[in-house]
């Protein structure tokens, strides 16, 4: 077939093309996640607005629900199923939890839709993981983690531009009061997350599951050679944490499962539905511009550079977002949002919106460096063990963000900020370590 034989033109190491089969494998999936997560993203994003301390405690749930799910659950799935069904199944977990906040749906049924899409997620993530390492190689890794996470962060843009248009039209009348428009927007959100299920059904093979004998997700190869077996248990997830190659990457699992929580749950309900939406869509855009800037330069230049650009912008933003809340006045605090995540009516002050935007703006890209990066180096550095190593990234930075969605609504920003750039700093020392006293996993196998 032409299809096999353009497989094995981009294996055997000719000249590159850019719409390759494996390429355009990573723009579907990329594009599948973008649209559902310009549902999921942004329903989290107004969680604490629309459900309050309960919506964030519900998001804790989900997220310990992930944790523990990567671990026992998830690699049985993928066991049964394929990277691609995996990725149905995951996606359509979703939809509960969207359409649990609907008003008419009873308080008692977010917790229990969290708990089922914290078992999506996981299925999800570690699928996605694996699908995009089977469509990658050691000489385009980072561009194609860089060409996903780019697309992906679009949702950051596009969710959030449409809640505010949404929000901007109910009169006045506060998002989280139960109100039609409230329910329209999550009904929407709903309806776009079937339409992304459906894409991933039409995920097309990789090209490790169109050459191998069996299709499950435990055969490993390396630049389409033959196939390994590899049989996952929950020891040998952490076991691998014997391994000194993956301790230097924890840190940047951690202060990413940090940030989902600060970013998407406390420092939007900080400044309020009124600017929220504006300010994520800012978020997203630069979010999106690091994601491809990290993917392309990392490749280039390596992965140390862009980590260290990463970590002085995230420490920028949490300094500006950090004094955005100092700056704000007795009144912003009464219009704004008290320390408590109750309000939903908000009317900050021009230069602590202007604060909070320029957070954004940094913080947007350290967030597309740090999850280019992350997932460069785990298939840099284990590309032969590559389900195994996901696996344990998704636990980590899924127990990581279901501890703190429950500490943020009691833990002050700045210790929450100090945590963070501990971290931060730590990832620079780590990863430094790693790209001197490791060699690259080669994807071609050798002979």
């Amino acid at each position: 077939m032409e299809e096999d034989k353009y497989l094995i033109e981009e294996g055997g190491g000719g000249s590159e093309k850019l719409f390759t089969y494996e390429f355009v494998n990573v723009l579907h999936l990329s594009i599948s996640f973008l649209l559902l997560f310009t549902s999921y993203n942004t329903t989290q994003n107004l969680e604490s607005i629309l459900n309050g301390s309960h919506g964030l405690a519900s998001l804790g749930v989900l997220y310990i629900s992930f944790s523990l799910s990567s671990i026992l659950l998830a690699n049985t799935v993928l066991d049964l199923l394929n990277p691609r069904m995996s990725l149905v199944l995951g996606s359509f977990c979703y939809f509960c939890y969207i359409g649990g906040n609907l008003s008419i749906i009873p308080g008692a049924i977010l917790y229990v839709a969290a708990i089922i899409t914290g078992f999506g997620a996981s299925v999800l993530w570690t699928a996605q993981g694996v699908y995009l390492q089977q469509n990658s190689n050691d000489t385009n890794m980072g561009r194609h983690s860089g060409v996903f996470w780019s697309i992906f962060q679009l949702n950051s843009i596009v969710g959030n531009l449409i809640a505010q248009f949404v929000l901007n039209s109910n009169d006045g009348d506060g998002c989280g009061d139960g109100s039609l428009v409230d329910n329209i927007l999550i009904g929407f959100f709903a309806a776009l997350t079937l339409v992304s299920v459906i894409s991933f059904f039409f995920l097309r093979k990789s090209p490790v599951e169109k050459k191998s004998v069996s299709a499950s997700i435990n055969i490993v190869e390396e630049e389409w050679g033959a196939p390994v077996k590899k049989k996952l248990d929950i020891l040998s997830v952490f076991k691998l944490l014997a391994d000194l190659r993956i301790l230097h990457i924890v840190p940047m699992m951690i202060y990413i499962g940090i940030t989902v929580p600060v970013y998407f749950g406390f420092i939007t309900s900080r400044i309020g539905s009124g600017w929220s939406g504006y300010m994520m869509t800012i978020f997203g855009i630069f979010d999106t511009l690091g994601s491809v800037l990290a993917g392309q330069l990392s490749d280039k230049f390596g992965r140390l550079p862009v980590v260290i650009f990463g970590a002085v912008s995230s420490i920028i933003g949490l300094i500006l977002i950090f004094f955005a809340g100092v700056c704000r006045t007795s009144e912003d605090v009464q219009s704004c949002g008290s320390e408590e995540v109750t309000t939903t009516t908000y009317q900050c002050s021009s230069h602590v919106v202007a604060l909070f935007f320029a957070g954004a703006v940094m913080n947007g890209l350290a967030d597309g460096v740090f999850n280019t990066q992350n997932y460069a180096l785990i298939g840099d550095y284990f590309n032969d063990n590559a389900t195994t190593a996901y696996a344990l990234n998704v636990f980590v930075k899924s127990t990581t963000s279901g501890a703190f969605f429950f500490l943020i609504i009691w833990i002050p920003f700045a210790a929450v900020a100090g945590i963070m750039t501990v971290l931060v700093l730590l990832t620079v020392c780590t990863t430094f370590l790693l790209t001197r006293r490791f060699e690259k996993v080669s994807s071609v196998k050798d002979s």
